[in-house]
């Protein structure tokens, strides 16, 4: 409120001040969501969805996250089907996929993440990886649960509210399918 900071100063500080409301609203939404999900008000809205396009647009939002981090991110097709033909909520796919490619990204500093693809009938599967930290064995399924990230060693220094993945695991179990995950900590 003082007239004694440099505009280059008020200019950070608005910054500051934008980035923490961000912040506070994606936590207000994620609440949202995980309330409608435990409470059984959340819905699947199934239409035909094109998996590619999704994935491809995925890659374009998160290519410039991941040349800052000097890491490399891949996307890989391995299907002969057409992606255009499978039908999901489009809304929570993505939701998902974004969830774990930015979680992937989040704790990878240095090498790759991978998203490879697979279409067969109905079924659908996805795989992202990473040459991130890694996740301790006793720690694997705490990280599906309500604000919990792998550990505090690990999430130091690592902004988020922890309930990406909860969203995550109860979006999946409304599509009718499954999520796991498989780690190795470094």
């Amino acid at each position: 409120k003082t007239q004694e900071f440099s505009k280059e100063d008020e200019l950070q500080f608005i910054s500051i001040i934008q980035q923490s409301g961000d912040r506070m609203l994606s936590t207000i939404n994620n609440i949202i969501d995980i309330s409608k999900i435990e409470s059984g008000n959340e819905e699947a809205q199934i239409r035909r969805v094109d998996i590619s396009q999704i994935i491809c647009d995925l890659g374009d939002f998160f290519m410039a996250e991941t040349k800052e981090k000097g890491i490399e991110l891949i996307i890989e097709a391995d299907t002969n089907e057409a992606t255009s033909n499978f039908y999901s909520d489009k809304y929570k796919l993505t939701s998902i996929l974004t969830n774990l490619i930015k979680n992937a990204i989040k704790f990878t500093h240095e090498g790759h993440v991978k998203i490879v693809y697979a279409l067969s009938g109905d079924n659908l599967k996805i795989t992202v990886s990473d040459t991130g930290i890694g996740i301790a064995p006793e720690k694997q399924k705490e990280i599906f649960d309500y604000f919990v990230q792998a550990n505090h060693s690990h999430s130091s220094g690592y902004e988020g509210s922890g309930l990406g993945l909860s969203i995550t695991r109860g979006y999946v179990k409304l599509l009718n399918g499954e999520i796991s995950v498989s780690s190795t900590p470094l």
